[in-house]
């Protein structure tokens, strides 16, 4: 929603009046972030008008401060406007009546408060630039602040987060095919309908640096495929993606709480793996027997820490060599125990002496003289999805962007949902 549709001052002569705006603003605060059309249900045939706008979470915390480079209005809900002017900063701090906040050497208490750029300019926090407007919001024991922005907007401040734009044009079709991902992506979680927000900027969905992370190339690449999202029997597909897959993808219920999904199988990344151009495509981490200790200590699956290995053993594995069962024997209280990692959840239990989780579950596991163990491995990530590197090899390689997609979610289709 642009600047000037925002709810313009009213001229209060009574009390009943004043009740019923401050009804009316709070519904328009609301609903603010609803375009004209709303998105139909996932099983659906989608088709918009325009795009969409997303809520990203960029942080969560008692106090926020914001810094302004360009002329901006903060609104609070009941309609309360203060026009800030550039090179200035205002800070949010959680009380008990919802939101402090010191504007104009005047104290504010707000449940929410919009932050409007002027002029379609953009807003700074933490040093980084983003599109749209932000809100803020109490949430109990912590503000939220909420980046609202139009969804191919955020996809361009995700995309050099998430990929390499490389040297020429050698990339260009891998990050079409990201672009295509990255917005589908966000669309899905759109329609999961969350109270306060759609996506987070970090790992946990995907990451985002707003408008200080684009590029003018990549920008250009995101317009190409603009309104294009990946489907699957008239559904919007679930996508996942991943750095390296080293050398097959996963089934995602091997890694997943999923249910098998048709276009999300395993399925080898050509006979010399096209991610084999990635430097994460072979890896080797090193264990002391007491971080092995340590780390199912920290996992609560053994409670003493005078414990011993006694021995590592891969149970099985999956079709891709990714470990579906790691067996570790500990003598722990002078009794054998044996404890079992599965999947994808091997990687988070046995992360390495920095604290890292390990690059991928597909290794083996050699036992060296002084209880060190090595771990050999391939692959960088889950596995599920689109493998960046192997895109990234195909597209040097002069495959299109709609054949990469098909080639790592085979039976999808490409639909343009908004112009």
């Amino acid at each position: 929603m642009r600047y000037s549709e925002y709810p313009v001052k009213y001229k209060i002569t009574n009390s009943t009046l004043i009740k019923l705006l401050v009804i009316v603003l709070i519904l328009l605060f609301s609903f603010s972030c609803l375009t004209s059309k709303r998105v139909a249900k996932a099983d659906k045939e989608i088709t918009l008008k325009k795009s969409e706008e997303v809520r990203v979470l960029l942080s969560e915390s008692k106090k926020i401060k914001i810094d302004f480079d360009n002329e901006t209005e903060i609104i609070d809900i009941i309609g309360g406007r203060s026009s800030i002017k550039k090179k200035s900063s205002v800070q949010f701090i959680i009380s008990n009546s919802g939101i402090k906040s010191l504007l104009k050497d005047k104290e504010i208490f707000s449940k929410e408060f919009l932050i409007v750029p002027k002029s379609n300019n953009y807003l700074l926090f933490n040093g980084k630039k983003y599109r749209g407007y932000f809100k803020i919001i109490s949430n109990s024991s912590s503000l939220m602040l909420i980046n609202y922005l139009n969804i191919e907007d955020y996809v361009k401040g995700v995309i050099l987060k998430e990929m390499p734009l490389g040297k020429g044009e050698d990339n260009y079709e891998a990050i079409k095919a990201f672009s295509i991902l990255a917005r589908t992506y966000a669309m899905k979680k759109k329609l999961e309908s969350k109270e306060f927000f759609d996506l987070y900027d970090d790992i946990r969905d995907q990451v985002y640096g707003g408008m200080s992370s684009e590029n003018e190339i990549t920008n250009s690449l995101v317009d190409f495929t603009k309104g294009q999202l990946l489907f699957y029997n008239k559904s919007i597909a679930t996508v996942f993606y991943h750095s390296t897959c080293g050398g097959y993808t996963e089934n995602v219920e091997n890694v997943f709480n999923s249910h098998p999904i048709p276009y999300l199988i395993s399925k080898q990344d050509n006979n010399l793996p096209n991610c084999s151009i990635s430097p994460r495509f072979e890896w080797e981490e090193s264990f002391s027997e007491n971080i092995i200790i340590k780390r199912l200590l920290e996992s609560n699956y053994i409670s003493d820490r005078n414990s011993r290995i006694k021995s590592i053993e891969i149970i099985s594995r999956f079709k891709s060599r990714r470990i579906n069962e790691l067996k570790i024997t500990v003598i722990e209280n002078k009794k054998l125990k044996e404890v079992s990692l599965f999947s994808n959840n091997i990687r988070f239990v046995l992360k390495n002496s920095k604290g890292s989780i390990l690059p991928s579950s597909n290794f083996d596991v050699q036992k060296q003289s002084g209880e060190k163990y090595i771990f050999k491995g391939k692959g960088f990530g889950h596995g599920v999805g689109m493998c960046q590197w192997g895109s990234i090899k195909l597209s040097k390689e002069g495959t299109n962007f709609k054949e990469i997609l098909n080639f790592y979610f085979p039976e999808t289709e490409i639909k343009k949902v908004y112009d």
